[in-house]
């Protein structure tokens, strides 16, 4: 019997990398005589997909078909504070580093010792704003009725975007939920964002998604840094088959010059199991 291995990849974009199947096939006679048939047997498969693991509910809530293994990394965090200062210096001390002479002076004179983590930022062309990053926790639910469990707490420079925060394996027929939310600097914890019930603040995207318009800062159509790895040429969604990301908006709400869905990035796995 011989075995030919075949990988019948196709060079392109995300969904034709990651799904492209792979097989063998198998001769049953290495010599044959003249008029004789050989056997030939056709053994292909396809990946699982993300969909054959678990169904997708509009609010981004999942459930799952199978026993399944669920990994979640926090990938990255851009809820940053905005104030504006009409270009005179940032708020933190005083001092604009592109353009010294128009701070305010201030302890450190035109030295801007806190930049490049608050300097100025331009919107809509001209208003300029100072940024920090702000604190966001993850919870996680596996099953109905279970408990919520904080998983993730802190700012972007907290965040590990390697390390997985939560692995655990779900039954069949299981739901599995996130939710997040965030805090203002000296206020109370804002609004849970969440998949148990439908916002317009969170979004799920699997392989090949475009990724929507909404998704960008404040109104320039950036996306975060963190999401760049994640979205391909033509601006789709680039992950894993059996992989999903959640994008979430912590305190604003569509139509908001600061509703851009990149407040936190959720990275989940599901794999299946025995």
């Amino acid at each position: 019997m011989i075995v030919f291995a075949l990988g019948l990849s196709a060079q392109g974009f995300a969904t034709e990398r990651s799904l492209a199947p792979v097989g063998e096939l198998t001769v049953n006679q290495v010599h044959l005589r003249t008029g004789v048939r050989p056997l030939l047997t056709w053994k292909i498969e396809y990946p699982t997909i993300v969909e054959d693991l678990v169904e997708i509910h509009p609010t981004g809530e999942v459930r799952t078909r199978e026993k399944v293994t669920v990994s979640v990394r926090a990938i990255g965090s851009g809820w940053k504070t905005a104030k504006s200062n009409n270009g005179h210096g940032n708020n933190i001390d005083g001092v604009d580093i592109s353009n010294p002479g128009r701070g305010r002076g201030g302890p450190n004179g035109e030295v801007d010792t806190s930049a490049p983590i608050d300097d100025e930022k331009k919107v809509n062309g001209n208003k300029k704003v100072s940024e920090r990053y702000i604190e966001t926790a993850l919870w996680v639910r596996n099953g109905e009725g279970s408990s919520w469990e904080r998983i993730y707490h802190g700012s972007a420079a907290d965040l590990q975007p390697d390390h997985s925060y939560y692995d655990a394996r779900i039954g069949a027929n299981q739901s599995f939920d996130l939710a997040a939310r965030g805090r203002h600097p000296a206020q109370d914890w804002g609004t849970e964002v969440t998949t148990a019930a439908p916002s317009s603040q969170l979004i799920v995207l699997k392989d090949g998604d475009p990724l929507p318009e909404k998704v960008g800062s404040y109104n320039t159509g950036e996306i975060a840094s963190y999401l760049t790895g994640h979205v391909d040429e033509n601006n789709r969604v680039f992950l894993g088959p059996n992989e999903l990301i959640y994008l979430f908006d912590l305190d604003s709400a569509p139509g908001s010059i600061n509703y851009d869905l990149q407040d936190l990035g959720v990275h989940v796995l599901f794999q299946p199991t025995d």
